[in-house]
């Protein structure tokens, strides 16, 4: 798939995508909190071999971010034990510094909210 192509991610293209990923992250070491290059070009072939959907590294590195990102975020939420779901308006309630640490988590440092924005190599206003 052309890289400036954007694929629809089903679940069941995620999931083939997640499957890929344990599996050849099983057999290599991570490159940090990614994988190598190498690995990346094996679980490329790997996933259109068994998800019949061609992508280059940087669309499955992007989505590999983007689900650890998620992850990440989930875990956040489902740890906060005070933290209450509710139901009918299918959200959690948190105060706004709990709203404010889950995106920082989420986000890790890298954030624009239009009128500020943050990057490591910025300083921060007190």
């Amino acid at each position: 798939m052309d890289e400036n192509v954007r694929l629809r991610w089903t679940n069941e293209i995620t999931k083939c995508f997640l499957e890929t990923c344990m599996e050849e992250v099983n057999k290599v070491v991570r490159n940090g909190g990614s994988l190598r290059k190498e690995t990346w070009m094996k679980l490329a072939t790997k996933f259109e071999e068994v998800c019949y959907v061609k992508l280059v590294q940087k669309q499955l590195k992007n989505q590999y971010d983007y689900l650890k990102r998620k992850y990440t975020g989930l875990t956040y939420l489902r740890n906060r034990t005070e933290n209450i779901y509710d139901p009918e308006l299918d959200t959690f309630t948190l105060s706004n510094q709990e709203w404010e640490d889950f995106f920082q988590a989420l986000f890790e440092g890298v954030s624009t909210t239009g009128s500020r924005a943050y990057v490591p190599t910025s300083t921060r206003e007190n």
